[in-house]
Parts: structure tokens; C-alpha cells; sequence
């Protein structure tokens, strides 16, 4: 569940952030405005955050932002040179993040299951019926 941010005192404010502590990564996901009061709280979260890091990378998924001002484009430039890697999940958000921060965006093309993952699924299913059919065959032929 994201996580209001406390430095949204203000009734217009509107943003949010997700931590998750992943095997391979430090992922935050950010939702929303991301003006002065959030952009101080946030890097003071990420700070704390650091300490288990242990040598993952951090990668902030900026999709859900809506809108920055210059301490929200300033937190951001601040986390891409400490190495951070700034992600968002569509084409048209890779485009509105990277006019609004003026900074490298990775768009993350989202992997589509495969069709043939869903093949042990229908395994079951076909044995029982092809199983059943045999046995309706062999009370024939006996």
C-alpha cells in the first residue's frame, strides 16, 4: 500500500510512495506531486533506506508522477548521480517524466506471460477427459 507522504501538509498535495525491499533491488515506487515538502521527506525515507541496500541497486519507477517542481527535479537529479536508476513503465510517461526532470528515463517494457505458460494448466484437464474416453472405448470393445 503506498505510503502518504508526511511533508503533504497541504490540502492540494497529492503524493505518495511505495518501498519494496526486493531480492535484487531497492525499488520506490512514486505517485503524485512531487514538490518541496514530499522531496525532503522522500530523500530523508531513501536515506534511511540505504542502510539495507547491501550493494542492490535503487531503481525509482517515476510513472505515477504527475508533476515536479524544482526541489522534486532537484531530488532526482541528486538520485541519479548516486547511481539510482530511473524507470517508468510506459512510452507516454517516459516522455511527460523526462520533459518535466530533464533527466534519462528507462522505459521498462512490462514482460507479457507467455500463451504457452498457461499449457501445464490444460494438462490436467485433457488427461481426465482423454483418460475417460479410453475407458468409455475399452467398456465398448469388452
Amino acid at each position: 500500500m503506498p505510503k502518504p507522504a508526511r511533508g503533504c501538509d497541504h490540502p492540494t498535495d497529492r503524493f505518495m510512495y511505495y518501498m519494496h525491499d526486493g531480492f535484487a533491488a531497492f525499488r520506490l515506487l512514486l505517485i503524485g506531486d512531487l514538490f518541496q515538502g514530499s522531496a525532503a521527506e522522500l530523500d530523508e525515507a531513501r536515506q534511511t533506506a540505504s542502510s539495507i541496500f547491501n550493494g542492490r541497486p535503487l531503481i525509482v519507477d517515476l510513472t505515477g508522477i504527475d508533476s515536479v517542481d524544482n526541489a522534486g527535479r532537484e531530488l532526482i537529479a541528486k538520485w541519479h548521480g548516486l547511481g539510482a536508476q530511473l524507470v517508468v513503465t510506459t512510452p507516454e510517461a517516459q516522455a511527460r517524466i523526462q520533459s518535466m526532470t530533464n533527466m534519462p528515463i528507462v522505459f521498462l517494457e512490462t514482460k507479457r506471460r507467455s500463451k504457452w505458460l498457461r499449457l501445464p494448466a490444460l494438462l490436467a484437464p485433457t488427461a481426465t477427459l482423454l483418460m475417460l474416453l479410453m475407458l468409455m472405448l475399452l467398456r465398448r470393445v469388452l
